[in-house]
């Protein structure tokens, strides 16, 4: 059977709906194992982002925010296309780990100094949002699947005016306005993200599955530190 991804990409196997409970938990452990391992790297990237040896990396990606988000794209379409591999798959979503947490450093360390409180309440936030949404993703009977479909308006609609804002209009309500809809639009996806990945996906698609809820938490995170630090511009 084919199913096809989120990304698009199809592969030849067994969803994780009709596999052996064995098989169902082995694949549930990698997609969250891989996540949480990129969370990690993540997170030690944007921890030694200022260091000699790479703060002129991290000064590049915040001076050419343009070349940064095709790194962050390319990377993220990159993973998808090779996580057939997962060896290579699982090594490439490390590096964007790595390459997300450098890309942040700047507004992450600017917090840690001005307002260290943000950081926290945003990783709490961030955390319970993703425990309760995923919870509500596994559990649930309702079909989640067209959830999708009426998200992707709002994601669009919301990248557009960020785009005016940051170019025309340089409101800071906006930004707050619409830091808390991306927020709420992404929750949205971690309960429809996750129960895709538990019923739909295929055994062998782990690197793609993980990598999907990776965004949703990276995004989510970067919105609420954006709120609760005051939207600095």
């Amino acid at each position: 059977m084919n199913q096809r991804t989120a990304f698009g990409s199809d592969y030849s196997s067994i969803p994780v709906s009709q596999a052996a409970d064995a098989a169902r938990a082995a694949f549930v452990s990698r997609v969250y194992g891989l996540m949480f391992a990129t969370m990690v790297a993540a997170s030690a990237a944007s921890a030694f982002a200022f260091e000699p040896a790479v703060a002129p990396f991290t000064t590049f990606l915040a001076r050419h925010w343009f070349l940064a988000m095709l790194g962050y794209y390319g990377l993220a379409f990159g993973v998808h296309a090779v996580s057939r591999v997962p060896v290579v798959g699982s090594v490439l979503m490390l590096g964007f780990g790595v390459f997300t947490g450098l890309w942040i450093a700047p507004m992450v360390h600017y917090y840690a100094q001005a307002n260290p409180a943000a950081i926290t309440s945003a990783l709490l936030g961030t955390a319970g949002i993703f425990g309760s949404m995923s919870l509500i993703g596994a559990f649930t009977k309702r079909d989640l699947s067209g959830l999708g479909g009426f998200l992707l308006p709002g994601v669009i609609v919301a990248v557009v005016l960020s785009l005016l804002n940051v170019f025309f209009l340089g409101s800071s309500l906006l930004s707050t306005a619409l830091s808390a809809v991306i927020v709420l639009i992404f929750a949205g996806y971690v309960a429809h993200n996750t129960q895709n990945v538990l019923q739909r996906y295929p055994l062998n698609a782990h690197v793609s599955a993980a990598m999907q809820l990776y965004l949703d938490v990276f995004i989510i995170f970067i919105h609420l530190l954006s709120l609760f630090g005051g939207n600095r511009r």
